[in-house]
Parts: C-alpha cells; sequence; structure tokens
C-alpha cells in the first residue's frame, strides 16, 4: 500500500506518480510546522507503539487509535523480530508457491477485468519487479506479464495465461460522481503475515478530491492497510467504484505537520480507471442495477475474480 509521506519527494526530472503528488499536496495546504513532537504529557494525540494481541502484531499509531496494549520500544522491537522469523519461516515451508531464485519483495491486489487473463492492479505494487506472479483465490499461482501501465495514475495492466473464474464488473452509476455512504475494500491487506485468502473490508465513501494532474480522487475512511492496493473498490452491490491505491501515513502527518488525519484512504474513480482500460481496448463488463448485499455475500461474489499480485525480486 502506499502511504502518504509528506516528506517524500520526487527524483529530479521524472514525471511525479499520483502518491507523490498527493503528498505534495498535503504539505503545501499547511501553513505552520510544530517544532517539537508532542508527548505523553501534551494536550492532544501522541505516537505510540500500538500491540494487536490477535494478530500478534505492533505499529506506530496516534494514541487514540490505538486499540490494543501500548508497549515499549523495547517490547515492539521484539514483537517485530519475533513477528519477521515467522514470516521467513513460513514462506519457506516447501508447501508456500515460490519462485525459484527470487524472493517475495511484497503483495498486494488485483481483480481480473477481462475473460482473457487480463487483471487490475496498482503500479506502485509491480513496479520494479524482477517477476511478478498472480495467486487466484480459487486457483494455483501463475506468472504474469506486464502488459501496460499509467505511473501517474498508479494503474497497471497485467496479463496471465488462464482464464479466470469470473470477471469484475463496473457500475455505471458511478462514472462521473460519486455516491457517498458505505462501500467495502476486497484484497489481501497486511495483517502482520502473508494473507492466504482475500478479506472484505468496510469503508466510507466520504468525498472527492483532485490532485495536480486533475484526476478524482474517491476519499475513504476505514481501515485501510498495505496490501489492500490494487484491489476493487465495491458498492453496497458488489460492482466496481474505484481501485485503492494509498493510505494516509497517519504517524508521519502528525509528526511532521501536528494534524491528526485517521484512518483515510484513497481510490482512484471509474472515471480514470475505464478510461486506461479503454485506451487499452479492455473489453471490461458493466453493470447499472445495484442489488443491496451483505458484506459476506459481495467477499462470496468478488472471490472468483480476486487476486493477490506477488513482487518478486
Amino acid at each position: 500500500m502506499a502511504h502518504l509521506d509528506v516528506a517524500q519527494t520526487a527524483r529530479a526530472n521524472k514525471r511525479k506518480p499520483l502518491t507523490t503528488l498527493l503528498a505534495a499536496a498535503c504539505l503545501a495546504a499547511i501553513s505552520w510546522t510544530p517544532q517539537a513532537r508532542p508527548t505523553a504529557a501534551a494536550e492532544g494525540p501522541y505516537v505510540v507503539n500500538c500491540f494487536d494481541p490477535a494478530l500478534g502484531t505492533v505499529q506506530e499509531t496516534l494514541a487514540g487509535d490505538c486499540e490494543g496494549a501500548v508497549v515499549s520500544d523495547d517490547e515492539a522491537a521484539r514483537i517485530k523480530r519475533e513477528r519477521r522469523e515467522k514470516v521467513r519461516r513460513m514462506l519457506e515451508e516447501p508447501s508456500e508457491p515460490r519462485v525459484e531464485g527470487r524472493r517475495l519483495a511484497g503483495i498486494g491486489s488485483g481483480f481480473f477485468v477481462a475473460a482473457n487473463g487480463s487483471l487490475l492492479t496498482n503500479n506502485h505494487v509491480v513496479d520494479d519487479c524482477a517477476v511478478v506472479s498472480i495467486s487466484p483465490s480459487a486457483g494455483e499461482m501463475v506468472l504474469a506479464r506486464k502488459i501496460a501501465f499509467d505511473q501517474s495514475a498508479d494503474l497497471a495492466l497485467l496479463r496471465a495465461d488462464l482464464s479466470p473464474p469470473a470477471v469484475a464488473a463496473f457500475s455505471t452509476r458511478a462514472r462521473g460522481r460519486s455516491a457517498m455512504g458505505q462501500a467495502s475494500l476486497v484484497g489481501y491487506p497486511n495483517q502482520g503475515l502473508v494473507p492466504l485468502n482475500p478479506i472484505v473490508t468496510a469503508v466510507e465513501v466520504v468525498g472527492r478530491s483532485r490532485t495536480v494532474h486533475n484526476l478524482p480522487i474517491i476519499v475513504l475512511k476505514g481501515n485501510i492497510r498495505a496490501g489492500n492496493s490494487g484491489g476493487p473498490l465495491l458498492d453496497s452491490g458488489g460492482l466496481v467504484i474505484g481501485v485503492v491505491f494509498a493510505k494516509i501515513n497517519s504517524v508521519k502527518v502528525f509528526e511532521t505537520t501536528g494534524r491528526t488525519v485517521r484512518h483515510e484512504g484513497y481510490a482512484l474513480s471509474t472515471d480514470t480507471v475505464l478510461g486506461f482500460l479503454e485506451n487499452q481496448g479492455v473489453d471490461y463488463r458493466t453493470n447499472a442495477t445495484q442489488v443491496p448485499q451483505t458484506r459476506p455475500q459481495i467477499l462470496s461474489e468478488a472471490r472468483p475474480y480476486i487476486a493477490q499480485v506477488g513482487c518478486w525480486k
């Protein structure tokens, strides 16, 4: 998952990707910077090491966002070491899919958009990868080719030699506008270990924004995690209304600016996504009918067209 880090800068003489431009926009809108990071004794939020006992993970969060136990720096370091070792052992198991001579450097989400094996994801998920793999939720891992990409919109089109069991349908009602309210993400969010099955996450569409490149962006509130990148944003009927690409790095924003921004993420709207697919000649599916579904139903229908995307180096 791309994190919007206000300290991020683009390399000279290169076209800035969408996530960098959003970070710059966030920074430009801020008129002051605190001289020092607040402490626990100061008024307002501060940063803590938050331990999630259910997942066995620890991460830096704003104090008000910690729903687990606050631990010391030493304890946090120990938990992270043990987690890394567990992940390493898991990836070395012979039963796990592997690419000979390569290591799995990162994972993201993607979804099939055509019956010829075309899959859509974020460009940052597959950028600079020596090998890209696709693991459908109901099938074996296969290698994929990068057919096209748009760095400024952070989109990439992959293709694999397989017939997907299903193809996602885009909502025609969402093009040109953004319905506010409840929505869902389906993908492979990082929860401390490499997720083996897709997970549905409840989010709320709270608005629209635009970047320097004038691309329409959907603003989300919810528990968006690394690994959701490239996955679909679905409306209450399970139709695609966007593609997730980034989340706010709450800790970095607070440490740099003093502003509190919690649980905020971003998705590309269908205006941008369908324009990209049309430019590549992809025969995508659309649907104008919206039949409300429960989240278990949304996950069940999305499973056949969702895939985990692996970056191997």
